[in-house]
């Protein structure tokens, strides 16, 4: 493994995508595909490792170019999940944060964590302005890290996403980097 991209501390690092954890990445997805299909509508298509390297690939082209950036977390040595900033728009400077963790990882702050370390990144180093998360309104767990972090609820939107070939109504929460700077001092 090459050297961690963000350390978050001695058991957990956020690491750039590499095709060399394809299989890795995609045992886990494997290992949790009934609890992640509730909310993350790409499981059913990832059905190879091969789906797995391609996304690792598409993910490292896609961070090179600042429209994307993501990070897989990686919990004593192994993958337990992915945080990213799933879109970035330079010109708004704004970024929008998505996060999944293996369902028995769930409960050690180990996204809270992971997403606060790339909070960081994303206004320190992406020089973005505006952070946000979109969740369904029914991830209770997804809800619980943006409040953890102080994101704000900004609304609903109504019929925004489609999860297992239904709309589901997503709830939008927000940080600005004049609030995130006020709680980091």
């Amino acid at each position: 493994m090459k050297r961690p991209f963000l350390t978050i501390d001695e058991n957990l690092i956020l690491h750039q995508p590499q095709v060399d954890f394809a299989e890795e990445l995609f045992a886990i997805v494997s290992d949790n595909r009934v609890y992640l299909e509730n909310w993350l509508p790409w499981v059913k298509s990832t059905q190879t490792v091969e789906d797995s390297r391609r996304f690792l690939k598409d993910a490292h082209r896609f961070s090179k170019g600042g429209q994307q950036f993501h990070t897989l977390i990686i919990y004593q040595n192994k993958i337990v999940g992915l945080v990213s900033f799933n879109s970035i728009q330079k010109f708004h400077q704004k970024g929008e944060i998505g996060y999944w963790i293996a369902k028995d990882m769930q409960g050690k702050g180990i996204v809270t964590k992971s997403v606060k370390r790339l909070i960081h990144y994303g206004f320190k180093h992406l020089n973005l302005n505006r952070i946000l998360i979109r969740v369904s309104t029914q991830n209770i767990g997804s809800k619980r890290v943006a409040q953890r972090l102080n994101f704000t609820y900004e609304g609903t939107l109504r019929s925004d996403f489609i999860i297992n070939d239904e709309f589901v109504d997503m709830e939008i929460y927000g940080l600005l980097k004049s609030e995130w700077e006020i709680l980091e001092e």
